[in-house]
């Protein structure tokens, strides 16, 4: 049996999509390299706290996770990079829900290689091209919704 409840998700993601389409366009147009996440980050902050969240970033220090095993690859290539923390705070009742995911890219290569700007945020035919539109910024937009 469905659960009863989800005409009323499919609802509301129907109404949200055309601004999260907006969102992850704009958030696409961000040259977001390793590295050189900060703009994007902000924009994400932005649109997170116009959402009505509590939206913050916290700098990373690679350098101090490097001996952290939990960590992972602490990317000490960098200096200190942002991390955006959004939070919709509920009565403290029920359960809680945790996105987590990334908004950096690899670099683009070679240029020439596009067919167009990597970082433009364009449609074609429908579907969003460029540089992590589907695979890190797609999810990293999910606060707009």
């Amino acid at each position: 049996m469905a659960d009863p409840r989800w005409p009323l998700v499919r609802a509301s993601l129907e109404r949200l999509a055309p601004h999260h389409r907006q969102v992850l366009s704009a958030l696409v147009a961000y040259p977001s390299v390793v590295g050189d996440e900060r703009p994007a980050q902000r924009y994400l902050r932005d649109v997170a706290a116009d959402a009505g969240l509590v939206a913050e970033l916290d700098e990373v220090d690679p350098a101090a996770l490097a001996s952290e095993p939990r960590a992972g690859l602490a990317d000490a290539g960098h200096a200190a990079r942002p991390n955006l923390v959004a939070l919709h705070r509920g009565s403290g009742m029920g359960r809680s829900l945790a996105l987590s995911g990334h908004i950096d890219v690899v670099p683009i290569g070679q240029p020439g290689a596009w067919t167009g700007d990597p970082f433009s945020g364009r449609v074609e035919d429908g579907r969003l091209v460029g540089r992590g539109a589907w695979v890190s910024q797609a999810p990293g937009s999910m606060p707009s919704t």
